[in-house]
């Protein structure tokens, strides 16, 4: 499969790059899902897609300007939290209603409950998942995770010894306010919105003021991912939107898009009827990275690049080569790129405007 802008992609690419010899990068580079704070799990999988000219699918590449999703009009929603009281059942963290239906947040003890040694489940409203649970860190007062059940999106998470309390504004209503509780040793905080009501900002307070806020990304699927902790003052990075990559692979069309903002950095893909979304919590302008991958069919990949590349080439398993544009959207340089049902990317290469090789890699993961 190859993607590109120019046309005679192919013969270019082999008569342009056969007599350069990739040398080793400084820092192999990885696939970060860890970095990735937190992909919404209701991503429909795609598959059934047809791979056109002998497992080679050409889509037409596009980078165009993304508007910002629009999520809702303000309709004052019942909206409310009441965190777990002294005689409350087991692990119950919080419960509250959303809209007039009732929601609720409880966990099982750490490694109960089909979870590994060192993992907790949870249940949010129905839906049950288990995982290993990230601690708050010092810059990151609250470490959320979240679920979407039906037309409510609900986030809970361990929050830092130095919360005494946080505040949750919605676009269209009063602020909540979230109570720290223990649960079997972790101080835990949850909360619900519905689905496709944007969440302006949460902030943390200790005894003595405000530690930290959180402007999330509200996503286009209707979620809100929380993504990078401000301390005050601070204004993250400037807000800019685009597509970073976009196509047809047989007759599935699919596109990332990146939204910078005092979220950090988000991408969104989209393919085959799927949506997900993935925030790194980056401060300023990062190197050539791979951030993750979309899984399906097609399969997306999408990363950063330093200022100095021009454009990459993703070497594939059976020796195909894919060239793929660096968009710049504000400050950093993005990639993405598709490929069709059975191929996986092994090593990427990156090369400035002259053609000259400024960085390489391969793909671990995918």
């Amino acid at each position: 499969m190859s993607i590109s802008d120019e046309h005679d992609l192919t013969g270019r690419l082999d008569q342009a790059f056969q007599a350069i010899t990739p040398r080793r990068a400084p820092v192999d580079q990885a696939v970060r899902h860890g970095t990735v704070i937190r992909v919404r799990r209701r991503i429909a999988v795609v598959a059934g897609l047809a791979v056109v000219a002998a497992g080679i699918a050409v889509p037409a590449l596009l980078h165009h300007p993304a508007r910002q999703p629009v999520l809702n009009q303000p309709r004052h929603h019942d909206v409310t939290v009441h965190p777990a009281g002294r005689h409350a059942p087991a692990g119950l963290i919080a419960s509250g209603t959303v809209g007039g239906r009732r929601w609720r947040v409880t966990a099982d003890k750490p490694g109960t409950s089909g979870a590994a040694p060192g993992a907790q489940c949870f249940t949010a409203v129905t839906l049950h998942d288990c995982g290993t649970v990230t601690a708050p860190t010092r810059s990151d007062p609250v470490a959320f995770m979240g679920t979407s059940n039906g037309p409510t999106d609900v986030a809970y998470g361990p929050v830092s010894a130095a919360v005494s309390y946080l505040t949750v504004r919605l676009a269209d209503g009063p602020a909540l306010t979230l109570h720290p509780v223990s649960v079997y040793g972790t101080r835990y905080v949850a909360f619900a919105a519905p689905l496709h009501v944007a969440i302006r900002k949460i902030t943390a307070y200790s005894a003595r003021g405000e530690l930290a806020s959180a402007i999330p990304f509200n996503g286009p699927d209707g979620s809100a991912t929380v993504g990078l902790w401000l301390r005050p003052g601070q204004t993250g990075l400037r807000r800019a939107t685009q597509v970073i990559g976009s196509g047809r692979t047989g007759s599935r069309a699919w596109s990332v898009t990146a939204y910078l903002g005092p979220w950090g950095e988000c991408l969104v893909t989209r393919g085959g009827g799927g949506t997900s979304s993935g925030c790194n919590a980056v401060p300023s302008p990062q190197g050539t990275t791979v951030l993750g991958s979309a899984s399906g069919s097609p399969g997306l990949v999408y990363g950063s690049a330093s200022a100095d590349v021009e454009h990459m080439v993703m070497t594939l398993a059976g020796g195909g080569t894919i060239r793929v544009r660096a968009i710049l959207v504000g400050d950093q340089k993005f990639f993405a790129f598709a490929h069709g049902q059975g191929q996986h990317s092994v090593r990427w290469q990156a090369y400035d405007a002259s053609r000259r090789e400024v960085g390489s890699g391969r793909f671990r993961g995918l």
